[in-house]
């Protein structure tokens, strides 16, 4: 089955909920962090992208529309 295609921007990119489809109560996602593309795409005058380096891990739980609790954020 298919994840849900909800997204959210983050400091490690736009992430896309990882839960399966028709589930109930929060969106997640989380990214291990690590080497990551430049989030605006950012290129050097040789053509290849720009990284960032040593990105900390992140994982995100959000609300679903029409809910009204907090965004909560972990750090790994």
């Amino acid at each position: 089955m298919p994840s849900c295609e909800r997204q959210l921007s983050t400091e490690n990119g736009v992430l896309t909920c990882d839960q399966k489809l028709g589930h109930t109560g929060m969106h997640h996602a989380k990214n291990a962090g690590g080497d990551l593309p430049a989030i605006d795409g950012a290129k050097t005058k040789e053509g290849d992208p720009i990284v960032r380096h040593g990105v900390a891990a992140l994982e995100v739980w959000w609300p679903q529309e029409g809910m009204n609790d907090p965004v909560r954020l972990k750090r790994g």
